[in-house]
């Protein structure tokens, strides 16, 4: 069995353990480049905090047009 990578007792901060999440990360950044509204809302635990933190990345918001 292998470990488990989602040990984080806060919100995902380092890139190399942030993943499994490139459609909502397509999602959002694809309307705020055509300057649309975004809500993120879900259950407590879930990953908000890390992929807001994981979208507002320099790297990550050119790769979608973005700066």
């Amino acid at each position: 069995m292998s470990a488990n990578p989602f040990y984080h007792r806060g919100p995902v901060l380092d890139p190399a353990y942030f993943y499994g999440r490139k459609t909502e990360t397509k999602q959002v950044l694809e309307m705020l480049r055509n300057r649309q509204s975004v809500s993120i809302s879900g259950p407590r635990k879930i990953g908000k905090t890390s992929l807001l933190m994981h979208i507002a990345r320099p790297e990550v918001m050119r790769c979608y047009g973005l700066d």
